[in-house]
């Protein structure tokens, strides 16, 4: 397999895969451990992306603060002067970012199930910056009753799904396994009739 930078896995034929697990293993906390230790181990000497922010590069951290996400998202949303931005909007992004929180926590792909809320407007916490950008701009926008809150919305689902998709498995091939039972065995269980 080509070298890529990324991590991989060896799968139970023995042939090199993309990710730092397979997509079809059973997902335990010592396999998550591992895969979060490789991924983070993956080029701990170079730089590379992600050993930044991608949102503020210039503060040399991987996350930002909750208050330059802030910013970030109110002057994309179009207020560009964050000078209009007082402490209770502040305190309402606040709000929305522990939503995210919330978000992330029951994410399937994202492996810090034990993440805390934002208490303050400096904590920072181990979500990509572009996630917490695009969900703050989306609750905002959502709270102006904004045409915005549409197109928001779906970008922030959306990047979220591939970011994390991107930093649990890699970018490698996409496979599909059948789980299912075979069809020749029956269901015990009816199917739905409404109103039986």
């Amino acid at each position: 397999m080509a070298d890529t930078g990324e991590p991989t896995h060896i799968d139970d034929a023995g042939v090199e895969r993309p990710g730092s697990q397979s997509l079809v293993s059973v997902v335990t906390p010592a396999l998550v451990a591992n895969a979060e230790a490789m991924w983070l181990d993956n080029g701990a000497d170079n730089e590379l992306r992600n050993r930044k922010s991608s949102a503020n590069p210039h503060l040399n951290t991987p996350h930002s603060p909750l208050e330059t996400l802030i910013e970030d998202a109110f002057s994309d949303f179009g207020n560009m002067s964050i000078d209009t931005l007082d402490g209770s909007v502040k305190r309402m992004f606040l709000r929305w970012a522990n939503r995210i929180v919330e978000d992330m926590r029951i994410h399937p792909y994202f492996t810090y199930p034990d993440l805390d809320y934002y208490t303050t407007l400096q904590d920072i916490r181990p979500i990509p910056d572009t996630i917490m950008q695009l969900g703050l701009l989306y609750h905002y926008s959502k709270w102006q009753k904004s045409a915005t809150a549409a197109v928001a919305s779906v970008e922030y689902r959306t990047m979220t799904n591939q970011i994390l998709y991107q930093r649990k498995y890699g970018s490698g091939k996409i496979q599909m396994n059948t789980v299912d039972k075979p069809t020749t065995v029956q269901s015990t269980n009816p199917p739905y009739k409404p109103g039986a």
